[in-house]
């Protein structure tokens, strides 16, 4: 909550997204739908690392309980998912953009595999009940109704919508660089590196 406010820029070609922090010759996140796979592109390092979809573990306790609750609001629909009773994330969505939200949620359902295994290797003391919620369990459930126009975390995070556009295609914004050292982490690291895109590989 004490930090600064930063804007940042999605951009949407095909069954690829991009995440960045608005500068083209700057690092990204690149989102491979078809291949499930999430890469971090930094350029500074000169290092991608990838982290592939995989299995996610049944590591959900079975007395905790997870609720939804929607009511109208002004532009669409407001949903509060609680665990337990306790308020684990908010969010305004309308009913705009539901394929791009599609793939923000396939995002973050990519990711849920390595989350199980980071909560896994988090001391118990130091778990948050609610990550576990939102970014395993159920995660993605913020783009389950569209694109959210506001969201509010447990732990403080807000994310509000600015606006979108479209634009000219500029498919080399989605590729890997060329030359760069790369990582995977989780899945089938072998399937991961033969599912990258042909125009990634390094030459």
């Amino acid at each position: 909550p004490e930090q600064p406010a930063y804007i940042s820029r999605i951009l949407v070609l095909g069954d690829r997204m991009r995440i960045d922090y608005g500068q083209d010759d700057q690092g990204f996140i690149l989102v491979d739908r078809p291949a499930r796979m999430v890469w971090h592109v930094s350029p500074g390092e000169r290092r991608l690392t990838g982290i592939a979809s995989g299995t996610v573990k049944d590591v959900w306790p079975k007395d905790w309980i997870l609720s939804q609750e929607q009511m109208p609001s002004e532009q669409g629909v407001l949903s509060q998912v609680r665990l337990n009773g306790a308020l684990c994330v908010e969010f305004k969505s309308a009913p705009l953009l539901k394929n791009e939200a599609l793939l923000l949620q396939e995002f973050r359902r990519i990711l849920a595999a390595n989350q199980a295994n980071a909560w896994l290797a988090t001391p118990e003391e130091l778990r948050q009940p609610c990550s576990l919620a939102i970014d395993v369990h159920a995660a993605g459930i913020e783009y389950s109704r569209g694109l959210p126009l506001a969201v509010r975390y447990w732990d403080g995070r807000s994310r509000v919508y600015q606006g979108h556009d479209k634009r000219a295609a500029r498919p080399e914004l989605f590729e890997l660089p060329a030359g760069y050292a790369r990582f995977v982490i989780g899945g089938d690291q072998g399937k991961a590196e033969r599912r990258q895109p042909r125009s990634s590989q390094t030459r």
